[in-house]
């Protein structure tokens, strides 16, 4: 069964660009570090959320810095454990718990 159906793509050059601009890649979170736990093999690699999903966005908005996070793989998954995602104050307040 071929099953067609319009998709939209993040765009990575934002991605990149939230990175250079980040003085830290630390888990905006929990603060975990693939640099500091991993060393120089992991020390540019983190996951960078979308604060505002998609499917509740215009058609052709354009996204912003500051509608992007930096997180951990830990803290990005239980954002979206649920749908709409949990806020990242939701998600600091479930580990002081």
């Amino acid at each position: 069964r071929l099953v067609l159906h319009l998709q939209r793509e993040r765009n990575q050059t934002i991605v990149r660009k939230k990175k250079k601009q980040a003085t830290t890649l630390d888990c905006e979170v929990c603060g975990f570090s693939f640099g500091k736990d991993y060393g120089a093999a992991a020390g540019d690699y983190c996951e960078v959320h979308h604060l505002l999903p998609l499917s509740e966005v215009g058609q052709t908005t354009a996204t912003r810095m500051d509608d992007l996070a930096i997180l951990c793989a830990n803290c990005h998954r239980v954002v979206h454990l649920r749908n709409p995602p949990f806020m990242l104050d939701e998600v600091r307040n479930m580990r002081s718990k």
